[in-house]
């Protein structure tokens, strides 16, 4: 509940700058579930921020198996 609060919160912010934004939030193993949703909508980008949660310099494990798996063109930020 507190995940689609903020995806809503984020999406109103954007909507009132003329931004279009389409949020998804589901529940599962995290590369798998981004996955099958890139592939859902036809995705040609991945985006994915570089850290994870313990905001170490290594890259995150979800961002790592993303590269490895995902067939599409992969962007870390």
């Amino acid at each position: 509940d507190h995940a689609r609060a903020l995806l809503e919160r984020i999406a109103q912010k954007a909507n009132e700058r003329d931004i279009d934004v389409e949020t998804n939030c589901c529940h599962g193993v995290p590369h798998r579930e981004i996955e099958h949703h890139a592939e859902d909508i036809d995705a040609d980008l991945i985006v994915m921020g570089c850290k994870g949660h313990t905001h170490d310099k290594k890259i995150g494990s979800v961002t790592r198996q993303i590269i490895c798996e995902a067939p599409q063109q992969i962007l870390t930020v």
